[in-house]
């Protein structure tokens, strides 16, 4: 009996799947158990065609391969490899694998191996779940040592494969994370003025705090939110293994993301479409965030229950999905970006415009921003109408370029600090700082999330300046970033 290992993509996710062929006294034959009917067929008149195009001796006896757990819907064609190599190991060709090997990956009529899509999902699951060595196609052997960080031993052709039964290669083996895309400062060079919005974006980056941008329409809400993604550092190690899986899942391509995410989705977005359907295990928009930025424009235009159910992932920086009634938790670490206009006008106590919102408009515009979800946000900036000589004023690339690459190393340096990994606070207040903080929690009625989400800001600060503990000023900064 021989028994391999190999997945595949299932509607609950990738799907770790046991191959088991034994052969029994009986007429000649071979059957395939475990793998719908429909499929059932073609899979075995290939198995069986390459068999005998290669010569490759299968005993002259009743041959059956069971796939377990059983396969309903479509599968794909990870399994090929497996079932080859199983008939390989039930023909003496090679030995049957440890427990910690998989075998993924399609086979040609010609007996090409070839990768199929989401591989490197599949390769990432089974690591998570004790596989430790992996045999796949040759194309896809480096990309899968990269997210793997396991011997990976890749093969062109079937017979490669034969070949290295009988004298073993070496294995692929890495652990260099790619280069990663750094953009230029194509949407920061855009911005005139907004010194004070600027500043709040590089905080909510370096810090990864959720920032709510206010202001009439066409002063660079939007800008400042595609800036802030040119502004984002390059993911760690086990960023990258997350970001990786999720574009995988939700691509099936076998390539490799070479930035963080940045998801825009529209306020008609559907709240199984941010928050996951029932009926599938396809990563949501709110989960393609994760390790990036979520930026909600117009956010009181979504849904009062989308903005209800954000509140506890947002806290918890988990989100909790229940897929074919099972209840399934994924990470939930972005960096939240909001913006909305001073009602559904957008002129509302703008100098100069007249809002034609009616009292009734007004209070439910804003009544969709309930407090508990205000108080979640860290950083709230105003951004007025532009001036024209600002407007007018020549901007020198080189100077913007400068001051981008500046303030990258900054929020580089801020985020690799144990405290804005963990969201811990591990900076020292001063005294004079500690008196601010608590003279302004007295007086502006701030709630315990406030009190600690205001110190936290000044932290960030703390580390973008490159200080070792928070001072007034800090606390005073941060003071300025509370809501009005």
């Amino acid at each position: 009996m021989a028994t391999f290992n190999s997945a595949v993509f299932q509607k609950y996710g990738p799907t770790q799947v046991e191959i088991e062929t034994e052969s029994t006294p009986g007429i000649p034959s071979y059957f395939i158990s475990g793998i719908p009917t429909t499929e059932n067929k073609a899979l075995k008149t290939k198995v069986l065609t390459l068999l005998t195009k290669f010569s490759i001796p299968v005993p002259h006896r009743r041959v059956l391969t069971r796939v377990q757990p059983q396969l309903s819907g479509t599968t794909d064609s990870a399994l090929d490899f497996a079932l080859m190599a199983s008939l390989l190991a039930l023909s003496g060709i090679s030995t049957t694998p440890n427990e910690n090997e998989i075998y993924m990956g399609e086979i040609t009529l010609d007996g090409t191996i070839r990768s199929t899509p989401g591989i490197l999902a599949l390769a990432i699951a089974a690591q998570e779940t004790g596989f430790k060595r992996f045999f796949v196609a040759k194309d896809t052997a480096k990309m899968v040592a990269t997210v793997t960080n396991c011997p990976v031993f890749g093969f062109a052709h079937i017979s490669e494969y034969i070949a290295h039964c009988q004298h073993p290669r070496k294995a692929v083996h890495t652990t260099i994370i790619p280069q990663f895309f750094i953009p230029e400062p194509q949407a920061y060079s855009l911005i005139s003025g907004q010194y004070t919005a600027k500043r709040a974006i590089t905080l909510a980056v370096a810090g990864k705090h959720r920032l709510f941008l206010s202001g009439p329409p066409g002063n660079g809400k939007t800008l400042l939110a595609q800036a802030a993604a040119e502004l984002q550092p390059p993911p760690t190690s086990s960023e990258f293994i997350d970001n990786q899986m999720i574009h995988t899942l939700v691509t099936k391509q076998n390539t490799v993301r070479l930035t963080r995410p940045w998801i825009a989705p529209q306020n008609a977005t559907s709240f199984a479409q941010l928050f996951g359907a029932n009926n599938t295990a396809e990563p949501c928009l709110l989960e393609q965030a994760h390790t990036g930025i979520l930026f909600l424009d117009e956010l009181p235009e979504f849904s009062k229950k989308i903005l209800t159910a954000l509140r506890v992932p947002l806290e918890n920086h988990q989100l909790t999905r229940t897929i074919f009634h099972k209840e399934k938790k994924y990470p939930f670490d972005v960096t939240l970006l909001a913006a909305g206009n001073p009602c559904a006008c957008g002129y509302y106590k703008v100098p100069g415009k007249e809002c034609t919102c009616t009292l009734q408009s007004l209070t439910h515009y804003h009544s969709k921003l309930s407090g508990p979800l205000l108080d979640r946000f860290h950083l709230f900036t105003r951004m007025p109408n532009i001036e024209a000589h600002t407007l007018s004023q020549p901007q020198s690339t080189k100077s913007t370029t400068a001051e981008f690459n500046t303030l990258r190393q900054k929020i580089a340096t801020a985020r690799a600090h144990p405290a804005i990994k963990n969201y811990s606070l591990e900076l020292r207040l001063t005294s004079s700082a500690k008196t601010l903080l608590n003279r302004a929690h007295e007086k502006l009625k701030m709630s315990a999330r406030g009190y600690k989400n205001c110190q936290k800001v000044a932290q960030t600060i703390a580390l973008v300046e490159g200080e070792e503990s928070i001072s007034a000023d800090h606390i005073a900064e941060a003071l300025q970033f509370r809501i009005q």
